[in-house]
């Protein structure tokens, strides 16, 4: 089978688009906005408390406003469990007053953590808030406090993506009476971005009651979409909106003490690092963020991994300052092929300082350029990153894209440039994605370009979708990932840079029973497939993954059954048991059956298992998994998972891997928190501990001590380190 060319590619992909706009149909009506009222209450010395209680008169003269609708199990009809909302502002702060009637007065809390949304919100009970200040439905900020007062607090990007590293300062509290939950939340205006000249904005609020798998929203929201996208807001006009924004800067000094020993060498080293970050708030909507010399020691650290591909696996960005607004930066390309990965700045060498300009230009612009330096040291020389991005809303169904990476080092240097336009329809059946990309770099010229096209349908019952994207030899971005494009031989040691390009496809239905008290759905069909091929058109591998069975349950439960078939053209060789006998090039065939199942996610105890089986190149492997979770709350929470990946290649030997994490989180407060990660992994040689106590001493102003060990197979310690961490924020 050939690949396409590339202009056939990029017609045939320009035709699909096209039909996706087509198809698609109007948005609904708008609805009458809700009202804001402003309230001199501080003049008239009824300064709020925020206890939760809602007992001032203010609270008692505010319009309320319910009707919440069924999300998920079901999204349809109004819920039997209701919520009343109270909202106004003062120019200072945006009021927040929610009422849940729950039928029980217990909680169910899955994190103490702030800003851990998958345990902290998505698995707790929470209430939250979605505003979206330009009512443009691409960019906002998602706030939530919990059952037990955590907050978590976010921006959402690109309609429906949460950026959850943005923090900000804002007061919440929460209280129960009889079986009521109440909600009492302070926002600062001076925290969002928003026009002036537009006192319309959007705004959702949901009820998350994870005791019975309950989500509810107050604008309705189709299951096809996310909890939290902009397109399903409500419009609210605020009254007499403040002209200026009362905090314009934010200064974070921050002071580290490391201390590392090389037990191998005997080395030890330490110093004293002291840090600076900032921010300017230029417009309401435009901020200018800087960082000089930092310190990443208090970083979460990344979870292990066991390698099975013949290619480089690429980690999740955990640093502040590139996660900020990382929407504008980390979406402009696609999984295979990322011209930008924020990652790869800094891991040769420190950082000395960073730039970033990110914001609004205007209710359909944003902006973001972005500028880091790395530092001169013994073994590299130090390195200059920058970015560019312009993201324009046509509108609400269509943004573009348009950026340029450029990475400096002396006379050397690679800049990669593209743009990109997206389709989502309004009532989110179709999506469509063209991406276009150009690589320039010293010494090298032709077949440097990248092309991707996507197309989606989406229905709760029915999805499909369609992605062709090809890579150039030439399309290098020395700031990017694009794992598939670097080829390791073994027997040469030698790595090889060859272009590709990627066919997939898939088809999913699934069957939802209206009269069943238990099952959410049943998968009946799903198959994907994907196609790769060399830069001559030659077939690099092709896979069919098929999933006749699957059962999700209205508790969450989960059980499913699926398989694989792949075919690999190898074209080099590779040490897959790292016992010197290599996997020579040829044709390979390998399948594997899979078998899992999750147990209900409100509980104490949570678990997945799963058992994988099947060919592997010249051999076997057998995959056992386990993950499982223990909540001793308000106190602890313990989790684990074992993987097990036991591989028989005959005559080339046998290796069995293992990958096992314990965690385990300590909380005192909702301040102060005590984790510890136990990890041990034997493809790397390596056991992992990293402990971390984490003090919130004021909002947004943290200490942390950092303590971190390696050890070998053997448990016999490799190197260990210490840090003491400390900054405060100050805002003017």
């Amino acid at each position: 089978m050939k690949s396409l060319t590339f202009s056939k590619s990029l017609l045939l992909t320009s035709f699909l688009f096209a039909t996706a706009l087509m198809s698609s149909i109007k948005a609904s009506a708008a609805t009458d906005p809700i009202l804001i009222p402003y309230s001199d209450h501080n003049l008239r010395s009824e300064r709020i408390s925020i206890d939760g209680k809602l007992s001032e008169a203010v609270w008692q003269q505010q319009e309320v406003h319910t009707g919440f609708y069924n999300h998920f199990p079901l999204d349809q009809g109004l819920s039997e469990n209701q919520t009343e909302v109270r909202i106004f502002h003062d120019s200072v702060n945006l009021y927040i007053g929610a009422i849940y009637h729950d039928t029980e007065a217990r909680n169910n809390i899955s994190s103490l953590k702030r800003d851990n949304y998958d345990d902290g919100v998505f698995l707790s009970d929470c209430f939250g808030v979605i505003l979206d200040p330009y009512n443009n439905g691409d960019n906002g900020y998602l706030f939530a406090v919990n059952a037990r007062g955590v907050q978590f607090d976010a921006l959402i990007g690109n309609t429906n993506n949460i950026d959850d590293s943005w923090n900000t300062i804002w007061q919440s509290n929460t209280e129960i009476s009889t079986k009521d939950k109440y909600y009492e939340i302070a926002i600062p205006l001076d925290a969002i971005n928003f026009d002036e000249g537009n006192s319309t904005w959007g705004v959702q609020f949901f009820i998350n009651d994870t005791k019975i798998n309950l989500f509810t929203t107050l604008e309705q929201s189709p299951r096809n979409f996310e909890e939290y996208d902009l397109r399903y807001t409500k419009e609210m006009k605020l009254e007499n909106l403040p002209s200026k924004v009362s905090n314009k800067y934010s200064v974070i000094p921050s002071i580290t003490y490391n201390n590392n020993k090389d037990v191998t060498t005997g080395i030890t080293n330490d110093k004293l690092q002291v840090s600076l970050d900032g921010q300017y708030n230029i417009t309401p909507s435009l901020r200018l963020d800087m960082t000089l010399n930092p310190d990443f020691s208090q970083v979460e650290v990344d979870q292990q991994v066991t390698n099975l591909s013949r290619f480089a696996i690429n980690f999740p960005e955990r640093r502040k300052f590139f996660l900020e607004n990382s929407d504008l930066f980390s979406s402009l390309g696609t999984y295979e092929v990322d011209p930008f990965n924020s990652r790869s700045i800094g891991s040769n060498s420190e950082i000395s300082f960073g730039t970033k300009l990110s914001g609004n230009l205007s209710s359909k612009t944003r902006l973001g350029i972005m500028h880091t330096q790395t530092k001169d040291d013994a073994e590299f020389n130090g390195q200059a990153y920058s970015i560019a991005s312009v993201r324009h809303n046509f509108s609400q169904q269509v943004t573009s894209s348009t950026y340029l990476v450029n990475t400096q080092q002396g006379n050397h240097f690679n800049r990669v440039g593209g743009a990109n336009l997206n389709y989502r329809s309004p009532d989110n059946k179709w999506i469509g994605i063209m991406d276009y990309g150009k690589a320039f770099t010293k010494g090298i010229s032709g077949n440097n370009n990248f092309f991707n096209g996507q197309l989606f349908y989406n229905t709760p019952k029915l999805t499909w979708e369609i992605e062709y994207q090809k890579v150039q030899e030439n399309y290098i971005a020395e700031t990017g990932f694009i794992p598939q494009q670097f080829n390791y031989d073994a027997e040469t040691d030698q790595t090889i840079r060859e272009g590709f390009s990627i066919l997939e496809a898939g088809f999913q239905i699934k069957h939802f029973p209206k009269e069943s008290k238990h099952v959410d759905w049943i998968r009946r069909f799903w198959v994907s497939t994907e196609t790769v091929f060399n830069q001559d058109n030659s077939l690099r591998s092709s896979s069919i993954f098929w999933s006749p069975f699957a059962i999700r349950f209205k508790n969450r439960s989960y059980v499913y059954v699926s398989s694989l078939i792949s075919i690999d053209n190898l074209d080099y060789s590779f040490d897959f048991l790292q016992n010197g006998n290599l996997i020579t090039p040829g044709k390979y065939t390998q399948t594997f059956g899979r078998i899992g199942y999750w147990t209900p996610t409100n509980k104490k105890l949570y678990m997945n298992v799963k058992l994988e089986y099947g060919q592997f190149y010249s051999g076997t492997r057998f995959n056992p998994e386990i993950r499982m979770s223990y909540r001793m709350l308000p106190t602890a929470v313990i989790s684990a998972s074992y993987f097990i990946n036991a591989i028989d290649l005959n005559e080339l030997g046998q290796r069995t891997f293992h990958l096992g994490r314990l965690t385990s989180e300590i909380y005192f407060s909702n301040r102060l928190n005590w984790t510890t990660y136990f990890q041990y992994n034997t493809q790397r040689d390596n056991f992992n501990v990293n402990s971390r106590i984490q003090w919130e001493y004021k909002p947004l102003s943290y200490v942390y001590v950092v303590f971190t060990n390696n050890y070998n197979n053997d448990f016999l310690s490799k190197n260990w380190g210490v840090s003491l961490k400390a900054n405060m924020r100050l805002d003017f």
